[in-house]
């Protein structure tokens, strides 16, 4: 999914000012938000919002994610950015292990839409959606939204994942979606998430050079669950140190002292 209704606010001095926080169940996701949103509250409940909490004794969550360490990748297509009006249109789930590689995966999930929803769309989405079939394909299918949430939460369920991190491109978005209308799964998920764009933005700035991978834009979830985990790979494979990813931990970075040292390096 392309987030393209992401906005920078600006102020008359001119200034730009990134806005949105959100508090989804006492949990702060910092997001950017359409402006339509920007001063309106969010108006549905929060108790729909639900994020597993680590409820648990401290040993268990600390060995969580050593016996855990899969990755639930996901994708959205919505009729829009507006969480107050629009709705889940697609969704797809891969599940990776911490290497990348491919151990499941549900969908696309087609939802059924209401046919005045989708002409409602602003252009870009109706643009988009027809090009790829999917507007078509939202008023074919009979997969209710409830049958969908119980589809996504029987997965991971069956692979006994009940803190799942999800990750993807810009994926405040689609989880800020999946918490209103998939609730079952949402309560499986951890409040941590990984987020390919962060990197995407973090290399742009320090190695502008470098950032030279083409995606498809290819605009329906499974395509674009797949083009995420492949530029992950590739940021992995081109900037992070093999010693760190590999077996041999022994240069990993561990503890506070060691910390301390990169922090303030002339001590």
């Amino acid at each position: 999914m392309i987030k393209s209704g992401l906005r920078l606010i600006h102020h008359s001095q001119g200034h730009r000012k990134l806005i949105g926080s959100l508090l989804v169940n006492n949990i702060p996701s910092f997001c950017l938000l359409p402006s339509s949103l920007i001063g309106s509250p969010i108006s549905f409940s929060s108790k729909t919002c639900s994020t597993a909490k680590m409820d648990m004794p401290d040993e268990t969550k600390l060995h969580y994610y050593e016996t855990h360490p899969d990755i639930v990748w996901a994708d959205c297509e919505m009729s829009g950015l507006d969480i107050n009006k629009d709705y889940l249109l697609e969704i797809a789930i891969i599940i990776t292990d911490s290497d990348l590689n491919e151990l499941a995966t549900l969908g696309p999930l087609v939802i059924k839409t209401d046919p005045h929803i989708l002409s409602n769309m602003d252009d870009w989405c109706t643009r988009n959606h027809t090009k790829t079939g999917l507007y078509k394909a939202c008023l074919e299918s009979q997969l209710t939204i409830e049958q969908a949430d119980q589809q996504l939460h029987d997965l991971l369920m069956s692979r006994n994942m009940k803190l799942a991190v999800l990750a993807g491109n810009s994926i405040a978005y689609d989880k800020l979606f999946l918490s209103k209308y998939c609730p079952k799964f949402s309560s499986l998920l951890h409040y941590r998430t990984i987020d390919v764009s962060s990197f995407k933005e973090v290399i742009k700035r320090w190695y502008p050079d470098e950032v030279n991978l083409k995606k498809r834009h290819l605009h329906r979830a499974l395509d674009d669950i797949r083009d995420c985990i492949t530029e992950l790979r590739y940021y992995r494979s081109k900037f992070f140190k093999p010693s760190l990813t590999s077996d041999n931990k022994k240069d990993s970075i561990s503890g506070w002292g060691d910390w301390s040292r990169i922090m303030e390096p002339n001590k």
